[in-house]
């Protein structure tokens, strides 16, 4: 039995990951048997899964435990989704893919946040005899992780994998001017104020621009952000068909996260032919070569990038706006 472990994946990028993974593992005739997290019950029919190839638990350690416990002895592989090893070693090739980059990196975030993340991150490191390779998205995570002491070179791979969202060209839209779309959950290291910020004074600079941003209005009325004064459009959460519609409508992606294992907004973005305005951080140049860049700790410097790329003479003068990475999805089925 082939193990595809996702208990504590449920929504974000872990779960456009695994809906991913399974699209590409049915096409290719491969069959594993999937751990699902109780949240994505509702999800099941979409992710097409037979009844016979998954079982849902919830999402708690004790749960994974039972299930590794009960069938070790059936199990030939394992991959888990959700950066936690199993519990206990078993006789089969483990693989782990980590992707929360924050559970090492968390110095910018609040305190009980860091706490929170200490404990996650001792806790992982406590199983990690448990697993053979850890599957990273990023040079620049193998580097942090490297940092940490996190493990050997050898046990990791760097495999990036992502859905392909490309434009369908038969259809093309007219993109708005000037406008940008910022994907994000309202989490504290996306950096969403600071960039509110840089742009309510860039918009007094100029008032043509435009920010689409998947929050919902009330995280801006909470806030006291008064984003119709300043042409910012809250889409709320968006399902993955409708952010790539918005992607093909807008100019520009804006990306002033400060901390990433992936960034896949920046690579769904160019796919979908829209410039990337990006934090100037490893994260950013290890996977694209973006179109412009700013300090993303810097109000000022986010304003300054706005207003440079809002003037359409200047864009000869910019980064090429390419991938740097390649999709190695194949190469990960082939493993497991």
């Amino acid at each position: 039995m082939k193990v595809i472990d996702s208990v504590y994946i449920n929504d974000g990028g872990g779960y456009i990951m695994l809906e991913y993974f399974i699209s590409q593992a049915k096409a290719q005739g491969l069959h594993f048997f999937y751990l699902i997290d109780i949240r994505l019950k509702s999800k099941i029919e979409k992710l097409g899964l037979q009844t016979q190839d998954y079982l849902i638990l919830n999402n708690s350690e004790i749960s994974r435990l039972k299930f590794y416990l009960f069938n070790q002895r059936k199990i030939s592989s394992v991959l888990t989704f959700g950066n936690v090893p199993p519990q206990i070693r078993l006789r089969c090739s483990v693989y782990t893919i980590f992707h929360n980059i924050l559970i090492i990196n968390n110095k910018n975030l609040p305190f009980k946040w860091q706490m929170m993340y200490f404990f996650k991150n001792s806790y992982i490191r406590l199983l990690s005899k448990n697993t053979d390779y850890w599957i990273i998205q990023s040079k620049e995570t193998q580097n942090e992780l490297l940092n940490k002491n996190w493990a050997n070179p050898n046990k990791f791979i760097i495999a990036p994998f992502w859905k392909t969202s490309q434009t369908n060209h038969e259809t093309p839209q007219k993109r708005q001017d000037l406008s940008f779309i910022y994907p994000c959950s309202p989490v504290e290291h996306k950096n969403i104020k600071r960039l509110i910020m840089a742009w309510e004074s860039a918009f007094r600079k100029n008032q043509n621009i435009k920010l689409y941003i998947t929050l919902t209005s009330s995280w801006f009325t909470e806030n006291r952000i008064l984003f119709e004064e300043m042409n910012v459009y809250p889409l709320g959460p968006l399902e993955n068909a409708e952010l790539i519609k918005w992607y093909q409508k807008c100019e520009f992606v804006i990306f002033p996260s400060y901390c990433e294992s992936f960034g896949l907004p920046l690579i769904e973005g160019i796919e979908n032919g829209c410039k990337i305005i990006a934090s100037d951080l490893p994260f950013t140049h290890s996977i694209i070569e973006p179109f412009m860049v700013f300090n993303p700790y810097v109000t000022e410097s986010i304003e300054e990038a706005i207003l440079l790329v809002a003037t359409k003479n200047q864009h000869n003068n910019f980064g090429k706006n390419i991938i740097r990475i390649e999709n190695k999805i194949s190469q990960i089925l082939s493993m497991i």
